[in-house]
């Protein structure tokens, strides 16, 4: 198969960059023809040598960090539409581009799959007060109106989980079920086997992410201040791992609360904290899909997150592999921090049970074998 993905940076930049990467070099492995079409290079990062890359040329910087400028907008599509035909593209997997663009550059020849890295309906102060003055049913028909291209110009539109599928399906009454579904993004880790998380790990609590305002690190601050006592007792540590434009408001509250055992550890490799702590924590005010709290499941990391986008249901449930905090309460936090930290047999069942469920949904072998899967059915008209 032909498969071209289109992302604005290459190799890295976010999770779409990331899964971009995970797939492409997957799907190269299993002996299909991948290439990869971007605006700006970023980073660094090992490619398979089996997939071709193309970067559009005379691209002016991003605007804002991150936009593409109305000057390059022509040549990109005129581009992109040459590289399919020159490579008799079969399938595009478009992480970021303009929907009907794509689609029109496609000129019906190759079946265009739209990915939405976020969440369908946003957590945020502006949209909740938004949907409150409007009632559910104007509010989602604004929403149908900022969706229908994804869905209007492309085969099919991937959403990151069944649970937002629904949310979107819903939105447009059904109308276009036949185009809409989900898929799991993999696990950008090899999962670990049983059988290796067995050594000891260290009395530790993470997080991982960056440090804005919205993912509410604060809150979690608070909640190990309340449980410090134990803390300091059994040796237990908080590492904050991340950077972002928070941080210095952060390390000032901590200062302030006067916190034990608190370590700011700025951007570091994530995988290294997975591995020594025992339980993840998040706070976020919203989410896309939290890949974050799946690798850190998958080295065995009990998460304790904050129940606030519809994507933690299929991934934390009857608190047998994490737990939902249905509030924002730090006291909330911490009565589970607490449990976990004073219950050995408990913090190992769920830590085997993570793991087992991150095995069975996230194995990148596995989310291949689902892409391939859905474009043999799009080849064969269904």
């Amino acid at each position: 198969m032909k498969i071209l993905f289109t992302v604005r940076f290459y190799p890295t930049y976010g999770g779409g960059e990331t899964v971009t990467l995970r797939l492409a070099n997957k799907f190269a492995d299993m002996g299909h023809n991948v290439h990869i079409f971007y605006l700006w290079d970023n980073g660094k990062q090992d490619v398979s040598q089996n997939v071709q890359t193309y970067k559009v040329s005379k691209m002016h910087s991003p605007i804002d960090g991150e936009n593409i400028p109305k000057q390059d907008t022509r040549d990109i599509y005129t581009e992109l539409e040459l590289y399919i035909k020159s490579h008799s593209i079969e399938f595009i997997i478009n992480q970021w581009l303009e929907p009907r663009r794509v689609y029109q550059a496609a000129a019906g020849t190759a079946k265009v799959l739209h990915c939405r890295h976020a969440a369908v309906y946003i957590n945020s102060k502006k949209r909740n007060l938004a949907k409150k003055i409007l009632g559910n049913y104007w509010f989602d028909k604004i929403l149908s109106l900022i969706y229908r291209p994804y869905v209007r110009y492309s085969d099919r539109f991937v959403l990151l989980c069944q649970e937002y599928a629904n949310e979107i399906k819903h939105i447009f009454r059904h109308k276009y079920d036949h185009k809409i579904i989900s898929m799991l993004n993999p696990c950008r880790y090899d999962i670990p086997l049983p059988e290796l998380l067995q050594g000891e790990k260290e009395n530790a609590v993470c997080y991982v992410g960056r440090l804005y305002p919205e993912k509410q690190v604060d809150i979690l601050l608070y909640a190990w201040k309340q449980v410090e006592n134990i803390a300091i007792k059994e040796g237990w540590k908080f590492y904050i791992v991340g950077n972002g434009k928070a941080l210095e408001d952060l390390q000032t509250v901590s200062e302030k609360l006067e916190c034990k055992n608190v370590f700011f550890e700025g951007y570091q490799e994530p995988v290294n904290y997975y591995k020594k702590s025992k339980i993840f924590v998040s706070a976020s005010a919203t989410e896309g899909y939290p890949m974050t709290i799946v690798e850190a499941m998958a080295y065995g990391c009990v998460p304790v997150a904050a129940n606030t986008y519809t994507a933690l249901d299929g991934i934390l449930f009857d608190n047998t592999n994490g737990y939902k905090i249905n509030s924002l309460k730090p006291e909330d936090f911490s009565k589970t921090l607490r449990l976990l930290m004073l219950d050995k047999s408990l913090m190992d069942s769920m830590k085997e049970n993570a793991n087992e469920f991150c095995r069975k949904n996230y194995e990148i072998a596995k989310i291949a074998d689902d892409w391939i899967e859905l474009f043999k059915n799009l080849r064969s008209g269904l």
